[in-house]
């Protein structure tokens, strides 16, 4: 499918830890065509790692 995608560093995407986006507008400031969006939540000794891959131009869920 993908050959290849660049990512987007870290801290430049960091400044939009724990706000509400708008994912259109993300992936315009970064010049990006996808955003990952997750969490990692701890319980125990157990983690749940959730991630959602979408697409920047449409806002569409890949």
């Amino acid at each position: 499918m993908w050959r290849s995608f660049p990512v987007i560093a870290r801290n430049s995407s960091f400044s939009y830890k724990g706000q509400k986006i708008d994912v259109k507008q993300v992936g315009k400031e970064l010049g990006a065509r996808y955003v990952l969006e997750g969490s990692v939540r701890k319980a125990g000794n157990r983690l749940r790692i959730t991630a959602q891959l979408i697409d920047a131009e449409t806002a569409a869920h890949v």
